[in-house]
């Protein structure tokens, strides 16, 4: 995830919101993005699962967590805004999000 520094008036609840936004942590959702249900097993346990190079190899994806999702479009909203878009989405992040 590619953030930027901290801004004034970022708090952490807004912080919170954009990955509530730009992530979907519904348990299938998770397998399908992360492509849990493809046999790569071996590749993925063995030398940590972390900090590794994505790759795809026979049509698999490899450490596609290590895939940066850029969110740097919030980083020149004001603190307003940010509001505005969460309101906005509120029923798209109640659908993939349980508080």
């Amino acid at each position: 995830v590619v953030l930027w520094p901290e801004k004034e008036g970022l708090t952490a609840k807004l912080i919170t919101d954009i990955v509530k936004i730009n992530f979907d942590a519904r348990p299938g959702a998770l397998a399908r993005d992360l492509n849990l249900r493809e046999p790569k097993y071996n590749k993925t346990a063995a030398y940590c699962h972390f900090g590794r190079e994505p790759f795809e190899e026979n049509g698999m994806k490899f450490f596609s967590w290590e895939d940066p999702i850029d969110l740097t479009k919030y980083a020149s909203m004001a603190s307003a805004d940010l509001d505005k878009e969460v309101a906005d989405k509120k029923e798209e992040i109640l659908t993939k999000w349980v508080d």
